[in-house]
């Protein structure tokens, strides 16, 4: 079985800032639509330029040697995923995604 891919949403904009990303829907009029994202999430966003699988991500942040676990990089995963701001983009099932 093939690992699940996962994606920005498509209706996410968002900037680099110096120490987090700053995320916002494009399609929301509310203040209540945005986050700012830090630490190793911020990592994951940067890295989804492309989607891609937890593995996928693991060495794209190795080729930045920044060293992280797969079981940390699943959970941040999870959380971006619960919080509405990745996907799949696979078109697989959200309850099995990590």
């Amino acid at each position: 079985m093939p690992e699940p891919t996962f994606a920005r949403v498509a209706d996410a904009v968002w900037r680099l800032a110096p120490d987090r990303v700053i995320v916002r829907r494009a399609s929301a009029g509310s203040d209540d639509a945005g986050a700012d994202v830090w630490g190793l999430a911020a990592m994951v966003w940067a890295a989804l330029d492309e989607p891609g699988s937890v593995v996928d991500l693991a060495e794209r942040l190795a080729a930045e040697e920044l060293a992280v676990n797969d079981a940390d990089l699943g959970t941040v995963v999870s959380q971006l995923v619960d919080a509405g701001w990745l996907c799949r983009a696979d078109g697989g099932d959200m309850a099995r995604s990590v």
